[in-house]
């Protein structure tokens, strides 16, 4: 999960030195990345 979001459907990988984020989407079976951010920087705001 990720701190800032707080939502079960929206995880995080750690590639370093990336944070990968992505939205599991189980009805549709597959997920969609949501940022890719150097893992250094603050997230600027909540999905909608």
């Amino acid at each position: 999960m990720v701190p800032e979001y707080e939502r079960e459907d929206i995880r995080e990988v750690f590639f370093h030195p990336y944070r990968i984020i992505y939205l599991i989407k189980d009805q549709e079976k597959f997920i969609e990345i949501l940022s890719v951010i150097h893992e250094a920087r603050f997230l600027s705001r909540k999905p909608d």
